[in-house]
């Protein structure tokens, strides 16, 4: 139980933190002629990091619904940056691969992702950077069990 009280302000800051996040993302995709979204690429980084993985896994990893993974999965298959393949144990199951074109597309959305990234924390000490992800990723290990801050740092290459 928290020792001070948590009102919605904190949610309110998250939130739109985020949303300006995938607004300056989403506004150098354009400006690079990148044309995908903040969301896409979420599902293209995804991706890059593991295996093929069904429409199903990806929604619960990414924690979006199976209804908006299908849609964003079908236009970046509109797009030729991924294809589905059947599941040799299931057939039912369509798993979700990069393509070459996909694949090839990562170096320049790291790159972009990353400036957008650096105009949100231009201001911020790398002593607070460090403070915020370990409180962020107590939150996110409260709500899901995960120790994410664990994760990264143990697969370090997989972030330049």
């Amino acid at each position: 139980m928290p020792k001070t009280k948590i009102n919605g302000e904190l949610g309110f800051l998250l939130n739109k933190g985020t949303q300006a996040l995938h607004k300056e993302t989403n506004r150098k995709f354009n400006a690079s002629n990148i044309d995908i979204t903040f969301e896409q690429g979420t599902i293209l980084f995804f991706l890059s990091h593991c295996s093929a993985k069904s429409q199903n896994e990806i929604a619960e990893k990414t924690y979006k619904d199976k209804v908006s993974i299908k849609k964003l999965i079908d236009n970046l298959e509109k797009r030729g940056l991924v294809y589905r393949s059947s599941d040799e144990k299931d057939k039912r199951v369509k798993n979700v691969h990069l393509t070459e074109k996909g694949e090839a597309l990562i170096p320049k959305l790291k790159k972009i992702s990353q400036e957008a990234l650096n105009v949100g924390f231009s201001s911020v000490s790398s002593k607070n950077l460090e403070v915020f992800k370990s409180v962020l990723s107590e939150i996110v290990k409260n709500f899901t069990g995960e120790d994410l801050l664990k994760f990264i740092k143990t697969n370090k290459n997989r972030w330049k």
